[in-house]
């Protein structure tokens, strides 16, 4: 028998939980940045419509290329936070 024994154990069991965690937040950090990419892409198509039709109206385009991507930092940002918020309540839990 292993000489304290529950000990040894506890500290396996905590490492293999800050394991999964870290592994966690390494898969949602893939997550968010695939989910950026389909954003940009979304914009990329946006934007191409309104240039064409704009064109072809031969009208003066506006952009909205900052806007856009303010609101799109600012969903991400709240979307991370609120995922920060989680993580932070299931670890006090």
């Amino acid at each position: 028998m292993i000489s304290r024994y529950t000990g040894h154990a506890a500290n396996e069991r905590t490492f293999l939980a800050w394991m999964r965690t870290a592994l966690a937040i390494l898969a949602f950090g893939g997550v968010l940045t695939k989910f950026d990419l389909f954003l940009r892409l979304v914009a990329a198509c946006r934007r191409f419509r309104v240039t064409r039709d704009a064109i072809s109206a031969e009208a003066e385009l506006r952009s909205a290329g900052p806007a856009m991507e303010r609101a799109l930092t600012i969903v991400l940002t709240a979307l991370g936070c609120a995922v920060l918020a989680a993580l932070v309540r299931a670890i006090v839990s």
